[in-house]
């Protein structure tokens, strides 16, 4: 590895100091530097590169800030699986595993090519309209319909692999992958899938029958999602919490695993269970 992208949530009050200490030990090491505008500015510095300049041109990106700013940057990886090192300045981070104090020795081992990753998958979504499509995007965490602005439930149609499911009278529905199942699946009340497993969770939002349950399905099927006839309100979709599109009438939405990963690169100070116990608050019996 050369080159190293670093990449700041600029809103961050511990970015400037986060970015010139992980800058200053770059140089030391004679690493390649590569910063968008914004994270350089941050640092008291110039840079004419966009993130997607960033992205395209390196070996490794160390991104700075909370879940969302890996999610975004998750997006823009086209071609190539850049591995991700997220370094938690927010409150949550299931994504960024690492805190600024383990980030230089974890740094240390992953430039000498000692560390472990998790390819993690990805949803691609994609509207049609009379048999064409219309927006297509990519999400990392998940896909969510939901009612607009009216205080009413929809009639949400669900078929997998061309056979119906389910016709959920709900205020939304949520197709998630196993890395999104800690996030609005989970406070939905959905399972909590090991980010590794090769599934989707479709999890009906404050259904009407009490018997309706989340659902969890092997990634190769694909999954199409319209709304019934009989829904005149305004139905919309989000990717990821961070792009919404309407579905409009006889709007069909199709839900397939993307030839597209993640690559997160994984702490080596802590497990998936610690992360889970952390963030989560878990308590554990004293012995």
């Amino acid at each position: 590895m050369k080159s190293v992208g670093v990449i700041a949530k600029a809103e961050s009050p511990l970015a400037a100091q986060c970015v010139k200490g992980l800058l200053s030990w770059l140089s030391d090491r004679n690493f390649k530097q590569l910063m968008d505008s914004n994270t350089a500015k941050i640092a008291g510095l110039n840079s004419n590169l966009t993130i997607h300049d960033v992205v395209g041109q390196s070996d490794i990106i160390v991104a700075m800030g909370g879940d969302g700013t890996i999610i975004g940057l998750s997006r823009m990886i086209e071609n190539r699986a850049v591995p991700l090192l997220g370094v938690n300045l927010g409150s949550l981070g299931f994504l960024t595993e690492f805190s600024y104090e383990d980030m230089f020795e974890g740094l240390e081992k992953i430039l000498n090519n000692d560390f472990a990753y998790e390819d993690r998958i990805m949803i691609d979504a994609r509207l049609y309209n009379d048999s064409k499509e219309k927006v297509s995007y990519t999400a990392l965490n998940d896909v969510v319909i939901h009612r607009g602005a009216l205080a009413q439930m929809i009639d949400i149609v669900v078929e997998v692999d061309d056979v119906l499911v389910n016709t959920y009278t709900a205020d939304g529905l949520i197709v998630s992958t196993p890395t999104g199942s800690t996030a609005y699946n989970l406070s939905n009340g959905g399972p909590i899938v090991y980010p590794s497993l090769n599934s989707f969770i479709i999890s009906p939002i404050c259904p009407h029958t009490l018997s309706i349950r989340p659902i969890v399905l092997p990634d190769s099927v694909t999954i199409h999602i319209s709304i019934s006839p009989r829904v005149k309100s305004e139905v919309v979709a989000t990717v990821d919490g961070q792009i919404a599109f309407g579905l409009g009438v006889g709007g069909k939405l199709r839900i397939a695993k993307s030839s597209k990963v993640t690559r997160i690169i994984r702490s080596p100070f802590a497990n998936y269970y610690e992360l889970l116990r952390g963030k989560l608050k878990w308590g554990s019996l004293e012995k």
